[in-house]
């Protein structure tokens, strides 16, 4: 029996579509590491061994966009044969509501990383950072929202202290950052 929906529905009701949208997704995120990592050409001076504070990003990004691509085309042969085998799924009430649940997940996570990404420049890693593990924590329903912010808060300190004073990275904020400076008071009052 034909499906009246046609085939775009039947595409739709795929489970590999997903997967087709999650590896396009990360495909995307790793041609833009690839491409604006010192975008504004700035110089870059070599450590030893010609290592830069860019290869590992660049490297990472490319090794991401190969992954990603890979990942791509296993999803399209997976939706091929999704496809050429079709029958249309009696979906109850309740898968319906997962797959609304996982896709409104889905979405906000780029959403949220987004946000973050956008945030990150303008009030440095020591706010952002808290706030988007959070964000992500309560998306998720991981557990209770003190639970979720001692997560967030304690996560995003062993973060900052890997890349902040471990690292050298400058990721303070550009126009508000009370955090970073008073974080950095405390390591000097303890030695560190």
């Amino acid at each position: 029996m034909r499906d009246p929906r046609g085939a775009a529905a039947r595409i739709a009701d795929c489970p590999a579509v997903s997967e087709v949208i999650t590896a396009l997704g990360l495909a995307v995120f790793a041609i833009c590491g690839v491409l604006f990592i010192n975008s504004d050409g700035l110089d870059v001076y070599p450590g030893p061994g010609g290592i830069t504070w860019q290869t590992l990003p660049v490297g990472y990004s490319w090794a991401l966009l190969a992954l990603a691509l890979l990942y791509l085309v296993q999803s399209l042969i997976k939706l091929r044969t999704e496809i050429a085998s079709y029958s249309r799924p009696a979906r109850s009430v309740q898968k319906r509501s997962e797959a609304r649940t996982i896709f409104l997940r889905r979405t906000g996570t780029i959403v949220f990383l987004i946000v973050y990404i956008a945030l990150l420049g303008q009030v440095g890693f020591a706010i952002a950072t808290p706030l988007f593990l959070l964000a992500l924590l309560r998306l998720y329903q991981r557990g209770s929202l003190g639970g979720d912010i001692a997560i967030s808060v304690s996560g995003a300190l062993i973060l900052w202290l890997l890349f902040v004073p471990l690292l050298k990275l400058n990721l303070r904020g550009e126009a508000f950052d009370p955090v970073t400076p008073a974080l950095q008071h405390l390591l000097s009052l303890i030695g560190a």
